[in-house]
């Protein structure tokens, strides 16, 4: 039979059960083979709220007729079915389901909630399987719905709130777009307000969004917004990953902010993230180089400043170390005498 006829026919079979009492129609074998034939044609009940209403509706009727209140196989495959019900019509939902439901943590929100990060999830590994921007965009639009979506426990919170970060800073770095980087720089600040103990992952996407930011619009602020979020990222991760990013942040402050009197901190922090990363790290010299960059225009701009001078050499002995180009180790020899006689 096609997915209409078996439509029909099981929803005469309660039709005829409601208007009349008579419990041959639902309780008979053929009933039960329509129903699971249709949810095989259908494949996911999940994507299908009108074959989950019907047949959960149909098993429902079964359970009440004979179980006397009893768990029973009917009673699961009611709960298997009308629980997608719950999430997309709550109103169709019989009044004891839905607050047992509820009751569980499986509210209208949650389920909602669980099944667009659930989507939103799949189109993101598709994505990164096709490298389809189009699907990206797909993806995004699911993790959104997620991570907005109120009245979820905590952990599928942070899930959801996740999927949605390392998203959109995808997308920020494919695009560099402003909107983008407004609309992520705001949701992990305020997700990062209203909860200070989430994971430093979130911390470390802020970091890197402001910079990235910043690369586009040249507004300094940002600047000084990712090296506070840097400072307070350091003191609670040693993820060589997170302290490179605070190493990024701190390298371009040092390049482009004029602010001498803050430089001798930021280099500061600038030198202990650096310190802190295993020297086998595969991306350590090009942090290094960042770091190089900043503290030489710092340098430059504050050229009586024999503590920023010998924070140059020190970078600078740490990338001769690492690189053998005697040409580091004699601009920290100079840099050193230089500060020697200030």
């Amino acid at each position: 039979m096609r997915k209409d006829e078996l439509l029909d026919a099981i929803a005469a079979r309660i039709n005829r059960y409601t208007t009349t009492g008579d419990t041959r129609p639902i309780l008979e074998e053929a009933a039960v083979r329509e129903a699971e034939e249709l949810l095989a044609l259908v494949g996911d009940p999940a994507r299908d709220t009108e074959v989950c209403y019907l047949v959960g509706g149909l098993y429902w009727c079964r359970w009440g007729e004979t179980a006397n209140g009893e768990p029973t196989p009917d009673f699961e495959r009611t709960i298997d079915l009308m629980i997608h019900v719950h999430r997309d019509r709550p109103e169709q939902v019989p009044e004891m389901l839905a607050e047992m439901f509820d009751r569980s943590g499986h509210t209208t929100n949650a389920l909602r909630a669980g099944a667009a990060s659930n989507e939103g999830d799949r189109l993101w590994a598709e994505y990164q399987q096709t490298g389809d921007r189009a699907t990206l965009d797909q993806a995004l639009t699911f993790l959104r719905e997620a991570a907005h979506m109120p009245g979820v426990d905590p952990e599928r919170r942070l899930h959801n709130a996740m999927g949605l970060a390392l998203a959109l800073h995808h997308a920020l770095q494919l695009d560099g777009d402003r909107d983008v980087a407004d609309e992520l720089i705001a949701w992990l600040e305020d997700l990062l307000d209203n909860d200070p103990s989430a994971p430093a992952d979130f911390r470390g996407l802020l970091v890197s969004a402001l910079t990235l930011r910043f690369a586009a619009t040249r507004d300094l602020d940002d600047l000084d917004d990712a090296v506070t979020a840097g400072s307070d990222l350091y003191a609670v991760t040693e993820e060589p990953l997170l302290r490179g990013t605070v190493c990024t942040a701190t390298g371009l402050w040092l390049q482009y902010n004029g602010d001498h009197r803050q430089a001798p901190e930021v280099a500061e922090l600038a030198l202990a993230c650096l310190a802190s990363i295993p020297a086998d790290y595969q991306e350590r010299m090009v942090l290094v180089d960042s770091v190089v960059d900043g503290l030489r225009s710092a340098v430059a701009a504050t050229p009586k400043s024999a503590e920023l001078m010998r924070d140059l050499a020190t970078v600078l002995e740490t990338k001769y170390q690492h690189t053998g180009e005697f040409a580091a180790l004699d601009e920290a020899q100079a840099l050193r005498r230089r500060a020697a006689g200030v």
